[in-house]
């Protein structure tokens, strides 16, 4: 859901693209190859959560902020945020040519985006985050357990 103020200052809510990856941003159909770049699998994808961003000077100026579960795509199928853990994420950009008559600069954009969270896992909860191949198939993840097993589980904080 978006509520749109302005265009300057607009408020999403719900399950929606995290502002950091430029590839995860762009639609499929955007891409200039088959697959994603390697670094676009360290960075989030969908995410339940609140989020401000808008438009400046006619979309010279980009920026988005929110707040998030920190759980991403294939985490869980409820969305459930289980350690009450959030992750923050936050993406300006800047398009300096787009109002010029400069043909070859008017699609150059410069961006930066970020994301910071503290993730905690523990035994009996689901999965935390893992990696993805290409095809989209989890090929890392912490484990989970009880009782008496030695598990490995994530604990700290991240930035990407």
């Amino acid at each position: 859901m978006n509520y749109r103020y302005a265009p300057e200052v607009q408020l999403r809510a719900g399950k929606f693209k995290v502002p950091v990856g430029l590839e995860q941003l762009q639609s499929d159909s955007q891409g200039y190859f088959i697959e994603r770049g390697y670094p676009s699998q360290l960075t989030p994808s969908r995410d339940l959560g609140l989020q401000l961003h808008g438009e400046v000077l006619g979309g010279v100026f980009n920026y988005a902020v929110g707040a998030f579960n920190g759980l991403g795509d294939n985490r869980t199928s409820s969305n459930a945020d289980f350690d009450d853990k959030k992750a923050v994420a936050g993406r300006i950009f800047v398009h300096p040519f787009k109002g010029t008559d400069i043909a070859p600069l008017k699609g150059l954009g410069l961006g930066v985006g970020a994301s910071y969270g503290n993730l905690e896992g523990a035994n009996g909860l689901p999965n935390g985050n893992g990696f993805f191949s290409d095809g989209v198939q989890q090929w890392f993840s912490y484990t989970t357990g009880s009782g008496t097993n030695v598990n490995v589980t994530a604990d700290g904080r991240h930035w990407r």
